[in-house]
């Protein structure tokens, strides 16, 4: 029968043969066993990757975080609803748009695009039919104007009456527009937006009838 002492011993020395047995064994060839090339991507990458599908375009100017740029050629004059307590923008029929007169008013949608490539139709107020306009609707023309050549950014002044515009400090690239087609655009934010009907129920809502 073994002692403690012996037991011990023998612990000791089991250990020891363990360790010196792994010691003897061969380190693997980590750069002979790791293939970094079947994790490289292949030339062709691009090809084979997604595309993301355009499938909704937000009727509203910029916020004060983003710069925009303004597409040159682009853009789409009507009379729309803005429901600012909802933040939901409508476009009116122009059979009816002197049914909504004292409801509604006329923008210059322009075709625009965020640093993270958001699109977006920029309502841009037009004058009124007496021709009058305010430093609101002038400076947010002007900021416009020059997102067209410019990244720019459009930040309410409210002790000035009016929009502040700045200009991107940094060397930035120029946007890449989608491909398709202007009228494909339009279709797209438009849609469900269309008050073609004196019966539709913002119009409603609006005459207080629902």
């Amino acid at each position: 029968m073994q002692t403690t002492a012996e037991n011990a011993e023998s612990q000791t020395r089991k250990i020891d043969s363990n360790g010196s047995a792994n010691a003897g064994q061969q380190a693997p060839d980590v750069a002979r066993d790791f293939d970094l090339e079947s994790l490289r991507l292949p030339q062709s990458f691009r090809e084979a990757g997604v595309k993301r599908l355009l499938t909704r375009v937000p009727l509203r100017r910029p916020t004060k975080f983003e710069f925009v740029r303004v597409h040159p050629e682009h853009f789409f004059e009507t009379t729309v609803i803005d429901l600012k307590d909802e933040r939901e923008t409508y476009v009116v029929d122009q059979r009816l748009s002197q049914e909504v007169l004292d409801l509604a008013m006329h923008v210059r949608f322009l075709l625009a695009i965020t640093r993270q490539r958001v699109l977006l139709l920029w309502p841009i107020r037009l004058p009124g039919d007496d021709g009058k306009s305010n430093a609101w609707h002038e400076s947010a023309a002007e900021a416009a104007e020059h997102a067209k050549t410019h990244w720019t950014s459009v930040r309410p002044n409210m002790s000035a009456g009016s929009y502040d515009i700045f200009q991107a400090a940094g060397n930035l690239s120029e946007p890449e527009w989608p491909e398709e087609p202007f009228d494909k655009i339009l279709e797209i934010a438009f849609r469900g937006k269309v008050i073609d009907t004196f019966d539709h129920p913002v119009l409603r809502r609006l005459r207080g009838e629902m």
